[in-house]
């Protein structure tokens, strides 16, 4: 008999990482559209205006890093992450804002980071590695105001770098 194909451990963890980020999504009033291809962003969320419900035309863009154990350095307060290289790059070379989604789904714990504050400068993108406070950054309904501020004003227009 032929051996099955299998589906791991970690694609099961990753997909719940992804529900995760839509269940949050849809708490906090936004849209979250995960992509089929995955190649360092995961998907966007819209995001609406929380008093007349009207969408925004603004977005943010979400790498989700789901994990059933505990990322680098973690504590009840706080953890680490080190981000890979080529994905640091591609994060911070876009022109609309990027968020990283830590999550632990089987424990129904989210952590959120905006890459462009927690890489302001060249010492800290030589270190790659993005800190993440728990208390401050929980990734639910509480959120939504900080994630309504990153996006781009409307009328600020695009900047296309040369």
């Amino acid at each position: 008999m032929a051996r099955r194909k299998t589906v791991t451990r970690q694609a099961i963890i990753g997909e719940q990482g992804i529900a995760l980020i839509t269940q949050r999504c849809l708490e906090m009033g936004y849209l979250f559209h995960p992509r089929r291809v995955d190649h360092g962003i995961d998907g966007h969320i819209d995001l609406v205006d929380p008093g007349s419900r009207a969408l925004l035309n603004q977005t943010l863009l979400v790498q989700s890093k789901a994990s059933s154990l505990p990322f680098p350095s973690e504590t009840d307060e706080s953890f680490r992450y080190p981000c890979d290289e080529r994905d640091l790059e591609l994060w911070l070379s876009g022109n609309a804002p990027v968020i990283l989604v830590f999550s632990h789904p089987d424990r129904d714990e989210a952590w959120w980071a905006d890459v462009k504050a927690a890489f302001p400068d060249a010492a800290s993108r030589a270190t790659r590695t993005v800190v993440v406070s728990k208390q401050a950054r929980r990734f639910g309904k509480s959120a939504a105001p900080d994630l309504l501020r990153l996006a781009v004003p409307a009328q600020s227009g695009l900047y296309l770098r040369p």
